[in-house]
């Protein structure tokens, strides 16, 4: 029988298989492999200690090197989303709140760089904009937001 935590690891890899990294993208591929990761630890809500795919098999998804898996990993933990055991592998730490956001009609919503003055968690660079008719806009961090109509 599958554990929920077996469950988790399925929903994560299945997820990356469908990603990529552009290697024109400005940001380096390390940062868009912690990206694409915390996305997934995000959108799927992964509960503390489930196991991340292991390096191996993320060199092999992504064609990259066991330094940039490296890189991307310290990210993550620099984020405080996961944590390294030595000899066992990386594991979810924490799993970031999501917003979920009722869009009212006649609401607009824009993209745009987290400003210097917004208090956003570590990695978060795009926020929604969202200004509801007669209401001062609000923003919400894209990686940890759902829009719903």
């Amino acid at each position: 029988m599958e554990s929920d935590t077996d469950h988790s690891r399925a929903g994560l890899l299945a997820f990356l298989e469908t990603a990529s990294i552009n290697p024109r993208n400005l940001l380096p591929a390390y940062a868009q492999l912690a990206m694409l990761l915390r996305g997934s630890i995000t959108a799927q809500q992964l509960p503390p200690g489930t196991p991340l795919p292991s390096e191996p098999e993320l060199v092999e998804r992504w064609r990259v090197s066991r330094e940039t898996v490296r890189k991307a990993m310290q990210l993550l933990r620099e984020m405080g989303l996961a944590e390294t055991r030595r000899g066992v592998g990386h594991f979810v730490s924490r799993t970031p709140q999501v917003h979920r956001v009722q869009l009212a009609p006649g609401t607009v919503v824009s993209i745009r760089l987290v400003g210097a003055d917004e208090q956003t968690e570590p990695g978060d660079m795009y926020v929604y904009q969202v200004a509801e008719p007669g209401k001062e806009p609000v923003a919400y961090p894209v990686a940890r937001t759902i829009l719903e109509c």
